[in-house]
């Protein structure tokens, strides 16, 4: 089945394949957050698998693909890994050997939950030449301080409004924020040891850290300010969980330079800033922790 999807250019088609499919590589993806039943792993849900994987994986009720299913493979810039590709054409079963999902006996790894063809070199290398996929950084979007929209296209499968001064609930991202931001940084130290992504947030640290976008780090919220903001349900609207009340990567990070949006738009608070040619972020050190934390 081909699924209509508009690239802006192959840098970024390939700098996306890249980082994704590391990401499942690496971590395995989370489960979406999506009303879709996961069939793998068990044994009385073959029925479901075999007529079309993208019944589920349409960017809704599951994860979408990496690649456009269909997507004709380009020997002149690719390697071929000899791996399932018929009339040349890329399909799920490309990369993923669905067969390991299909035992009876079998158990969902902790590792490569997404089964990925097990290689003995970085999994999109074993199509993607080295030196035709230059690394770029995406959090460096501005261009003459316009933000560039083959940057953008990376994360996201529309184009977003860069005069937006409010959230608008649809980042159209193209996987899921977690699997997105880890595909780049799979070395990231959670500073908890019983770690935040994905954690729920209670309800009092909602009211908690709307209390802190309004007074600030100085003082501490009054009792009063928390009664009210706890009564009202209020929730924080700069450092804010999914939809499912979570924390996820831009909960605590904002992956857009500084520049990007307005200043006063709530989407430019704890941006990159760029100096000398590297990017600095707001989030660091214990005090940033007092955003959440009575501490």
């Amino acid at each position: 089945m081909q699924v209509s999807v508009q690239f802006p250019a192959r840098s970024t088609l390939v700098m996306l394949a890249i980082v994704l499919a590391l990401a499942a590589s690496a971590f395995g993806q989370p489960a979406p957050s999506t009303p879709a039943a996961n069939p793998h792993w068990n044994k009385d849900a073959c029925g479901v698998c075999h007529p079309m994987c993208l019944s589920c994986h349409d960017g809704a009720r599951a994860s979408n693909p990496v690649h456009p299913a269909g997507r004709t493979f380009d020997a002149q810039t690719m390697a071929d890994p000899g791996w399932p590709m018929p009339d040349k054409k890329v399909i799920c079963q490309t990369c993923h050997d669905i067969r390991q999902a299909c035992d009876p006996a079998g158990v969902q790894p902790d590792n490569n939950a997404v089964f990925l063809r097990q290689t003995n070199k970085p999994f999109c290398e074993n199509c993607h030449r080295p030196e035709s996929t230059p690394k770029l950084n995406p959090h460096m979007m501005l261009a003459d301080g316009r933000p560039i929209d083959s940057k953008c296209a990376i994360c996201h499968s529309k184009p977003m409004d860069s005069t937006s001064m409010v959230r608008k609930g649809d980042p159209a991202l193209r996987a899921d924020v977690v699997t997105l931001c880890r595909s780049c940084h799979p070395h990231h130290r959670d500073i908890s040891t019983t770690g935040h992504v994905l954690a729920t947030i209670p309800p009092d640290m909602l009211a908690y850290m709307r209390a802190r976008e309004l007074t600030g780090l100085l003082g501490m919220p009054s009792a009063d300010l928390l009664k009210q903001l706890s009564d009202e349900h209020a929730r924080p609207i700069l450092m804010v969980p999914d939809g499912q009340g979570r924390v996820v990567c831009f909960t605590c990070h904002n992956p857009h330079e500084q520049g990007t949006f307005p200043r006063e738009s709530v989407l430019a608070d704890r941006s990159l800033r760029l100096v000398g040619g590297h990017l600095l972020t707001p989030v660091r050190g214990s005090q940033f922790c007092r955003h959440c934390h009575n501490m």
